[in-house]
C-alpha cells in the first residue's frame, strides 16, 4: 500500500507540473490551471512525505 501511495504522489506532482508549465491560463470548470497545479503539487508532496514516513 505504501508503494501505491508513493506512486499516486509522484503522478500528482507530474500532473501539477504539466498544469503549471503548459496549461497555466486554461480554465477547468471553475479552476484555472495555475492555482490548480499549485494545489495538486502541494497535495502530491504531502502524500509522498506521508508515505515515506509511515512505517509498516
Amino acid at each position: 500500500m505504501r508503494h501505491f501511495r508513493m506512486f499516486i504522489g509522484v503522478v500528482t506532482i507530474v500532473v501539477a507540473a504539466a498544469l503549471l508549465i503548459f496549461f497555466r491560463d486554461t480554465e477547468f470548470g471553475w479552476f484555472r490551471g495555475l492555482p490548480l497545479g499549485i494545489v495538486l503539487g502541494v497535495l502530491g508532496v504531502v502524500d509522498l512525505v506521508g508515505a515515506a514516513r509511515k512505517r509498516d
